[in-house]
């Protein structure tokens, strides 16, 4: 298979191909390896090589032992953070984790493996994926595909780095505080943050205090929608399990939605904070065209005090750092860690018990908050980060993330809210800047209705199609 054929078809499309048998699964894998050679030594996305496993594995499907599964011979890429697979690496981003091997498969990449997907290595992260770029001194920087000045965003940063640049259709993420969405915005991807308790997250517990979930990115929404369909559902021993809704997300993609209630705000909920101007471009336009496919669109937003919000998520933020940090040395030092890590986690071991308490009441408040105001409107369009890709570098790691920063705070502005509440919320490719980078749009609705979703990105989909769109770093 050339593989100028291969980048050019998403995943539901390779796997129809090895369905008719006009591809081989190895075909696939080889095509992804081809390229991924071409193009990792420029973007820096991929951290560890399966490609020995994953050709024998296409193989062996190809001689009978596939799965029949929606996307069999799909390469795809793991996160190196949660994307455990049974004696392979799993660094996290972190220097003190070289020589970790894992003990398991994590019950997610196992569904992906029944699904017919075919892991031919690792992604890229920051360290714990505790920042908004894909730079470590670990795996040193990633490069955005569509500029490589600039950053593809993170935590998921290697993942999306790769699917936009052709390398992979779809690869696994996972979101914490905006870590899809993130770098889906900055990749020109589709990036599904799922409902709390839609994924699985076992065998050890759950992600990020319950801020996290776990899904992929991806060109198009009807692969999101398929990988979501394939891997979702009751995992044994989870908190909590979000509501099952009636048809699958895939046919969701397909079904025109009704006539809905949309809020839109291009201030987000920052009390009139710095949103830069593409990002209101964006906003802006994907609101015209939702009324002019005869939605009732209202500019609004929620009532959310976003100072509070923040000093929340921080308070939580910092404890997982002290706690990730804590759990691998007694004596953290930067021979180890990250500048920016250590400051992170000095700051969660002043986070008293009680204040941690109270930091995650009040992120779960929200959450009713939320509910409210989706009786009055059915979904919630703002952008996702207050600036386009920000360039490589401009992130500082030799101190602690600080909200307030001119570059930091403005960047990541709009994401971690829904996190906290638990709502599903997507970034779709809905513009691009004068510059030709990708700015993404976010819609979030309410908890448990990724089908609503899935409706409107759908339909947006049609009305704005991005898939002939790729990036001067392309496959």
């Amino acid at each position: 298979m050339q593989t100028s054929e291969y980048a050019v078809r998403d995943g539901t499309g390779l796997a129809e191909l090895v369905r008719s048998k006009q591809v081989k699964r190895v075909e696939l894998v080889e095509a992804a390896i081809e390229i991924a050679e071409r193009r990792n030594p420029e973007i820096n996305s991929i951290c560890f090589k399966a490609y020995d496993q994953a050709l024998a594995l296409a193989n062996k499907q190809d001689d009978g032992g596939g799965t029949d599964g929606p996307l069999e011979g799909v390469p795809m890429l793991l996160k190196d953070l949660n994307g455990e697979v049974e004696g392979w690496p799993e660094l996290k981003g972190c220097r003190a984790l070289a020589d970790y091997v894992s003990p398991h498969t994590t019950n997610l990449v196992k569904r992906y493996f029944e699904a017919g997907l075919n892991p031919i290595g690792k992604a890229t992260t920051p360290e714990f994926g505790l920042i908004a770029v894909t730079e470590s001194d670990a795996y040193g920087d990633t490069r955005n595909p569509w500029n490589l000045n600039h950053t593809p965003g993170a935590s998921s940063g290697g993942s999306a780095a790769s699917v936009a640049a052709g390398i992979v259709p779809i690869a696994h993420a996972n979101d914490g505080g905006g870590s899809i969405r993130i770098p889906a915005s900055c990749s020109g991807l589709v990036g599904m943050k799922p409902s709390r308790g839609r994924m699985p997250q076992g065998p050890l517990g759950a992600l990020a205090f319950d801020l996290g979930m776990e899904h992929v990115v991806t060109r198009s929404v009807r692969d999101s929608a398929l990988v979501l369909d394939a891997t979702h559902g009751e995992d044994p021993g989870a908190p909590y399990v979000a509501p099952i809704t009636s048809g699958t997300y895939l046919s969701a993609v397909t079904t025109a939605p009704p006539k809905l209630r949309v809020a839109f705000s291009t201030d987000y909920w920052t009390n009139g904070g710095p949103i830069h101007q593409e990002c209101v471009a964006a906003v802006q336009n994907t609101a015209r065209i939702l009324e002019e496919l005869g939605h009732a669109v209202e500019e609004t937003r929620p009532q959310v005090d976003y100072g509070a919000v923040t000093q929340s998520f921080m308070a939580v933020w910092t404890s997982m750092a002290a706690a990730s940090v804590d759990s691998i040395s007694s004596d953290p030092n930067l021979d180890q860690f990250e500048q920016s890590t250590l400051d992170l986690a000095g700051l969660g071991r002043k986070v008293s018990g009680g204040q941690l308490v109270s930091a995650r009441e009040h992120l779960l408040s929200l959450g009713r908050l939320m509910s409210r105001f989706h009786d009055t409107y059915d979904i919630y369009v703002t952008t996702v980060l207050g600036t386009p890709p920000i360039k490589i570098g401009d992130w500082r790691r030799d101190t602690a993330f600080v909200p307030d920063d001119d570059i930091q705070g403005q960047f990541m502005l709009c994401s971690p809210v829904a996190n906290a509440t638990g709502q599903p919320s997507i970034s779709l490719p809905l513009h691009m800047t004068q510059d030709g980078l990708p700015v993404g749009v976010m819609i979030t609705a309410a908890y448990g209705r990724e089908d609503l979703l899935y409706q409107i990105a759908g339909q947006l989909e049609e009305a704005l199609p991005w898939a002939d769109r790729t990036p001067p770093n392309w496959a």
